[in-house]
């Protein structure tokens, strides 16, 4: 049996964050088909998911549980403009929402996170200054 109903849509990348009740979140990206992301949640031991497809394209996810319990999600948008944007994940409607997009572009993905000292840490590589770097942002909340 398969955790995901959905193989030939090109699952390829996929980030999991797991809430102090056990409760897993597994943001993937789909490179077939529709190509937007699917946001899966499972409780222990795992291995029932439901998925919601969160209509938009994504690269490179990486999604976090703040100890408030806020969703965040550092992906590559591409519309308009390909970006690293910093996204609030909302599992009970369904959507990823861009609430801060990072200094950014070109080549630009694959972020790490952490919530550290009452702030969120990421970071991630960019091309949108010639070559390309790797970035460190902190932001308050």
């Amino acid at each position: 049996d398969s955790i995901f109903p959905q193989p030939e849509s090109y699952p390829n990348e996929s980030s999991l964050a797991f809430g102090k009740n056990g409760r897993a979140y597994c943001l993937l990206r789909r490179d077939k088909g529709t190509a937007t992301a699917l946001l899966g949640e499972s409780d222990p031991p795992y291995t029932e998911w439901k998925w919601q497809d969160l209509g938009v394209r994504i690269g490179g996810p990486k999604i976090i549980q703040l100890s408030d319990g806020r969703l965040l999600a550092t992906v590559r948008l591409y519309e308009p403009k390909a970006r690293t944007s910093l996204c609030l994940v909302d599992p009970v409607e369904g959507n990823l929402k861009e609430c801060l997009k990072l200094p950014s572009g070109g080549d630009t993905s694959y972020a790490g996170m952490a919530e550290y000292e009452g702030s969120l840490r990421i970071s991630y590589y960019s091309s949108h200054e010639a070559k390309t770097a790797i970035y460190l942002a902190r932001i308050g909340f």
